[in-house]
């Protein structure tokens, strides 16, 4: 597939960030300040997405999409980016019709990354093309047949984000799930601004979390909470770290504020505590990427977390029952027969408390559905639904579908 995306428009440094936005998926890019300069490189790169704004110094988008089909014989799909008010002005006009869509300026990454997706690997054929409300007659010479047989053509090999995706559309959970399901070894990086998490995986096992500043999460405000330090002391600590920057625990312990091992404890659990966040976050926009490369790979000491635990207990902390229903309410779950993978709640959570969710499966297999299992459990039901769904994501709980009558 032909990854090389071209964008159009005079302001070169929003080109330049939109451009490292794309190329971070692996998209190739190449850009063009005006109309002139985008059909030379048209030429000379053939891209297969042109991604250009509507008015141009030199021209308009619709007037450049016509030339691009008419003189350079470009198959790419072309979307102009414009105001909410242009798109509804212009997309009426029979000229719009030389371009395959719209996307609403100022531009989301999302909204970008989305497009991109969609369009980039369609072709366009010109000759379909309506102008003027009917199909327009064809003025250019006959295409010769494509060669059946032909030197293969060298794709550049893509980089090393070998699965990349929209996080509105991916629970975490299930990512989590599917990333350890294949042992994968590599670093997953989760980005919805101001947040940015990264999870080292080795072999499936979180051995890692790293972030940037989370409030809740900060290591001195977890120790403040906790009475490990006092309110002035980290106040002091912080103002150092302002100073001299470093990592905060360090300077904890130069200060003599903290002891090593009461440092180390806490790190585990910020850490810990940083994967369970994940869960509570409601993605309305953002990405992931997740590269698999061991050289990235940074793990912390002592610190390894299987995905299976950090799952229910992420959803056993941060799932509501709003969340849940839009699951079990959908095709009548609560009351489909379900089947079980697993009988023993131990082999799940390891030395973790194990006993509710013991309670959960012990239900379940007595109820054989999860109306039933509420009640048999005796346990508040939105604990019973978000054990339920933490064994649904581990494909431990399956839905048994009724079978057909013959007719």
């Amino acid at each position: 597939m032909n990854r090389t995306v071209l964008l159009v428009d005079e302001n070169l440094d929003l080109l330049g960030k939109m451009a490292t936005f794309l190329e971070d998926f692996g998209y190739l890019v190449q850009i063009a300040p005006l109309r002139k300069e985008c059909l030379g490189k048209i030429k000379a790169f053939n891209p297969g997405l042109i991604i250009t704004r509507l008015q141009l110094p030199d021209g308009d988008a619709l007037t450049m999409a016509t030339d691009i089909r008419e003189f350079y014989d470009s198959e790419a799909p072309v979307i102009v980016m414009a105001s909410a008010k242009e798109i509804d002005f212009y997309r009426r006009k029979p000229e719009a019709k030389t371009v395959q869509d719209w996307i609403r300026w100022p531009i989301e990454n999302m909204d970008l990354y989305n497009k991109v997706s969609e369009w980039l690997g369609k072709t366009v054929d010109p000759d379909q093309l309506s102008v003027a409300g009917e199909a327009k007659p064809s003025t250019r010479k006959p295409r010769p047949p494509k060669p059946q047989a032909s030197k293969p053509i060298d794709h550049p090999k893509p980089g090393p984000a070998e699965v990349i995706g929209n996080l509105t559309r991916t629970p975490v959970a299930r990512l989590l799930r599917h990333l350890a399901g294949r042992h994968d070894t590599g670093v997953l990086t989760l980005n919805h601004p101001p947040r940015r998490v990264q999870v080292h995986l080795e072999n499936g096992i979180i051995v890692n979390v790293s972030s940037n500043y989370i409030p809740d999460l900060s290591l001195g405000i977890m120790m403040a909470k906790k009475g490990e330090i006092a309110p002035n002391e980290l106040s002091g600590a912080r103002k150092r770290w302002q100073r001299t920057g470093g990592l905060f625990g360090q300077i904890l312990l130069s200060m003599q504020l903290v002891k090593e091992s009461v440092l180390h404890k806490t790190l585990l659990e910020q850490r810990l505590k940083k994967v369970i966040s994940l869960f509570d976050w409601h993605w309305r926009s953002g990405t992931f990427r997740f590269e698999r490369d061991p050289n990235l790979v940074e793990p912390a000491q002592e610190f390894r977390l299987r995905v299976e635990p950090a799952v229910i207990e992420g959803i056993r902390s941060c799932y509501d029952r709003e969340r849940l229903m839009m699951v079990f309410g959908k095709n009548h779950r609560l009351s489909a027969p379900v089947k079980l993978a697993v009988t023993d709640a131990s082999e799940i959570l390891g030395q973790m408390s194990s006993e509710d969710l013991q309670n959960v499966i012990d239900a379940i297999r007595t109820g054989h559905s999860l109306k039933q299992a509420i009640l048999v459990a005796g346990m508040d039901e939105l604990q019973v639904l978000q054990y339920a769904y933490a064994l649904y994501v581990l494909d431990l709980l399956t839905f048994v579908e009724k079978q057909k009558s013959p007719r």
